[in-house]
């Protein structure tokens, strides 16, 4: 009596496992697709240090289980534990025992309390993405049309800002390419006809040179007491040439030296 005692009670203990889920709604009946919220209850301690929710979330079969968030592992009355929120697949069953590999280390899951319905027409689960590390492979599965979405929003961006940057090299360019030219012309400037010249361009010389306004104004107010005389001294076009290389050397250190 006492072996078939004994036969008895091996035979209705449940399979030993080292994690234990237990659903967080009792009683509310889960389909196939559902995620739903849960306790993982850590019943062998040694693993209390070796289970990273961040590796466990890894863990998983699609057409089982897997786990989508998971948190911290905590201590209270009923031991060590996490909550959790994972997705049932369709060939998930209560009544099995899992084995995951974490590592070398392999343990195993079994499920109680879980009211189960797996119908009778099997469907792809619904996976509820939170807490996914950005671009993971299940991230980036899960969010495939916002990533092609944004990467043709930074390529826009980046063609947009490269031509206006282009654009605005090529003006740099073409400003200084002005800069060179009458910087060239006014030192080769030596009769009053060539200075004359200068002065009738004086409109687009403000344009090239804003910052040097001042200094071309005072020069031409110098050129203008002799310009329009019937002819002028070799003294006063000395006088006027010394000006002239005055205004280029103040011109060119207001242009960096150019």
């Amino acid at each position: 009596m006492g072996r078939w005692l004994l036969l008895f009670i091996f035979v209705t203990l449940p399979s030993w496992a080292q994690l234990e889920i237990t659903p967080m709604a009792a009683g509310k009946t889960v389909f196939p697709g559902d995620v739903a919220e849960a306790k993982i209850q850590i019943l062998d301690e040694s693993l209390v240090n070796k289970i990273k929710p961040t590796q466990l979330r890894k863990l998983g079969d699609p057409q089982l289980f897997l786990f989508m968030a998971l948190s911290p592992i905590q201590k209270d009355a009923s031991g060590w534990h996490m909550q959790a929120k994972l997705v049932l697949g369709p060939n998930f069953s209560p009544d099995s025992v899992y084995p995951l590999t974490l590592g070398s280390e392999t343990f195993e899951v079994r499920f109680r309390g879980w009211l189960w319905n797996p119908q009778t027409q099997q469907v792809t689960p619904d996976y509820d993405y939170e807490d996914v590390p950005l671009f993971s492979r299940t991230w980036l599965q899960k969010n495939r049309f916002k990533v092609i979405g944004l990467v043709f929003a930074i390529l826009g961006m980046v063609i947009f800002f490269g031509l206006r940057w282009r654009r605005k090299l090529q003006t740099q360019k073409r400003h200084a390419d002005e800069v060179r030219k009458w910087l060239r012309k006014i030192e080769e400037a030596n009769t009053l006809q060539d200075l004359s010249a200068i002065w009738a361009s004086r409109d687009e010389l403000d344009r090239i040179f804003p910052s040097s306004q001042p200094e071309f104004r005072k020069f031409f107010d110098g050129l203008n007491e002799h310009q329009f005389k019937p002819s002028i001294s070799s003294d006063d076009l000395k006088v006027l040439l010394g000006k002239k290389a005055h205004l280029l050397s103040q011109v060119r250190g207001g242009q960096g030296g150019a």
